[in-house]
């Protein structure tokens, strides 16, 4: 248990509002970031609202992935009864421009998050 004195206290929780968490959370990850020996891409300390996006991000890329892996299968076995090549194409094209969107949304999580936890920061 860490005590500290009431207006220390009232920063802290202005902090913790703002990485939208609660204060103990906020207050582990600061002193792990600190103190626990680690090497940086090994674990990275997300605020909620950078944690949920980056979890949206990977569900659809899960929902992606697995809709390629459908169409690859099918596509061996010629089990898409009225389809053509081109229409897969097509698809295949239209998740490459969600899987790029992705990847902004992603980088721009993290980057939003960059420095949150460091000294300089």
């Amino acid at each position: 248990m860490i005590r500290l004195p009431p207006e220390v206290m009232d920063h802290v929780d202005v902090e913790a509002k703002a990485a939208n968490m609660r204060r103990t959370r906020w207050v582990t990850n600061l002193i792990r970031s600190r103190f626990e020996a680690r090497p940086a891409a090994t674990r990275v300390m997300l605020s909620n609202d950078v944690r949920s996006e980056v979890q949206s991000i990977e569900k659809a890329l899960q929902r992606i992935g697995t809709n390629v892996n459908q169409m690859a299968r099918a596509m061996n076995r010629a089990v898409l009864p009225g389809t053509t090549l081109d229409r897969q194409v097509v698809t295949v094209a239209q998740h490459a421009e969600e899987i790029r969107t992705l990847s902004k949304r992603l980088q721009r999580a993290l980057t939003s998050n960059d420095g949150y936890w460091n000294a300089d920061g």
